[in-house]
């Protein structure tokens, strides 16, 4: 971490890095946050309906050549986020690693005042929604889902350390968002963490997912539940959902989008209107999938390991346990550890630590 490694030119809000010689696209001027005393105030969120979704996940293909969101690959850039650019030493380090894995990709750090700006500017019918979260963790949560549909790249918690070039993982085609699962437990529900996000820009997931956080909102707003588990509000629980409950489930679909989904499936396949969004979006041919990188490879560490009751418990465990004694978070600086780390987890790219520093 030299003093050639990574230079410093405050924003207009003094909130953004610029490491190396990868500069961000300068971000809006944040406005104060005493936005938030207003929020009694402030409208009501706008709905994405679902038949916007399927304009969306139809301009991948060019059925609607002026509405193109989607690009033929995910760009290379990586987004990171923290609550002020002041950085705890071990994540200054871990940080440093995605930039040397990753020479050629640009690097876009983001604060909390960065990513209400983000909102703010581009996704201003979302605001209400993103200011009346009840903790910072959930901003966070909802805001990486905003980057990876208006610009694409790759997104990554400051607790993970990039092991080798993140372009292993990721095949070209056009419209893909990736996720990763922790372990082969595909029924649990904190299975497909949300530290490690990819995508090219403009996939219509993205909308979906937040569009799920928005009603969840509006629902505590209107007095009909109360907030659940942060994990069950913007986070993995929420992501996993969103993955698994496909588009035609919307209760407030319009008709257009409800006689269409019937249509397609009345006689071909009934059970289509409660499968996923891979399923939907696989059964139409639209380049609007959502891939699941298989568990060791972005994340190792895995929470079965917590879990009593769970089967694969004993598999966990001597994961988390090999983890800890060939890649110790601490050490991975070095070269020998990392080189030991590789050996021992040869499929590897993305090491996560799960520090838990909300």
């Amino acid at each position: 971490m030299g003093s050639d490694a990574r230079t410093y030119s405050p924003s207009p809000a003094g909130s953004v890095r610029l490491l190396r010689r990868f500069r961000s696209p300068p971000p809006p001027t944040p406005r104060s946050l005493d936005a938030h005393s207003t929020l009694t105030r402030a409208p009501r969120p706008a709905r994405y309906p679902a038949f916007l979704i399927v304009i969306f996940s139809l301009s991948l293909k060019g059925a609607f050549p002026g509405l193109a969101l989607g690009s033929s690959d995910v760009p290379k850039i990586i987004h990171q986020s923290w609550k002020t650019t002041q950085l705890r030493e071990d994540h200054e380090v871990w940080q440093q690693s995605w930039i040397d894995a990753n020479p050629a990709w640009k690097y876009m750090f983001w604060t909390d005042l960065d990513n209400r700006q983000l909102v703010a500017d581009f996704y201003p019918d979302l605001l209400y929604t993103y200011d009346i979260l009840p903790k910072n963790i959930s901003r966070a949560d909802f805001v990486r889902a905003l980057y990876m549909h208006k610009y694409g790249g790759v997104y990554a918690d400051l607790d993970t350390w990039c092991l080798r070039p993140v372009d292993t993982l990721l095949t070209a085609g056009p419209g893909i968002a990736y996720v990763a699962e922790m372990g082969p437990d595909l029924t649990y529900a904190h299975n497909i963490p949300n530290a490690w996000y990819a995508s090219s820009p403009g996939h219509p997931f993205w909308l979906f997912f937040v569009e799920r956080v928005v009603e969840l909102t509006q629902n505590v707003v209107d007095g009909r539940r109360g907030w659940p588990d942060i994990e069950e509000i913007a986070g993995p629980v929420m992501l996993k959902a969103a993955l698994d409950v496909g588009i035609w489930t919307r209760s407030d679909a319009l008709t257009l989008t409800r006689s269409l989904a019937h249509s397609l499936t009345r006689s071909l396949a009934p059970s289509l209107l409660r499968q996923s969004w891979n399923d939907v979006h696989s059964f139409i041919g639209l380049d609007s999938k959502v891939e699941t990188i298989k568990h060791g490879r972005v994340y190792v560490l895995d929470w079965h390991a917590d879990d009593e009751s769970n089967p694969w418990k004993m598999f966990a465990k001597a994961r988390n346990e090999r983890l800890k004694a060939e890649c110790p978070g601490e050490a991975l600086h070095t070269e020998a550890v990392q080189q030991a780390c590789k050996e021992a987890f040869p499929d590897a790219v993305v090491l996560t630590y799960w520090s838990h520093t909300w």
